[in-house]
């Protein structure tokens, strides 16, 4: 099935909600000012939304999942059939995860919600 990038976001988005994960859409705005000039607002390849997800490890005193700390993550988001990243999106792939941070392409709501199962 055929997905667009705005209904994998919005499918995206209901998954962080229903799971409490925090998360916030990029500030990026891309248009013309009434003078005809192009603007553009945001840094060039940073995701189209971060969250903090739970980061677990074992209990040494009962050995359950416990979360101890977050992690920085960038969701990208991409239709399912033919979206490619930017140069700057792959450079920012790149950053993030050099810097310890999950960086995730999502072209379906499934990449999600499989990635964030495996946490529990």
């Amino acid at each position: 099935m055929k997905h667009s990038e705005a209904t994998i976001k919005k499918s995206c988005k209901d998954l962080l909600e229903s799971m409490k994960i925090p998360y916030a859409p990029s500030p990026v705005y891309k248009g013309k000012t009434q003078s005809g000039r192009f603007i553009h607002a945001g840094k060039p390849g940073w995701p189209d939304y971060t969250a903090i997800l739970p980061g677990t490890e074992v209990c040494p005193c009962c050995s359950e999942q416990i979360i101890i700390q977050g992690k920085f993550a960038g969701l990208e988001f991409k239709k399912s059939h033919g979206g490619k990243q930017s140069p700057e999106q792959k450079a920012m792939q790149n950053f993030i995860r050099s810097s310890g941070g999950i960086y995730l392409l999502v072209n379906s709501p499934r990449v999600l919600r499989e990635y964030l199962e495996g946490l529990k």
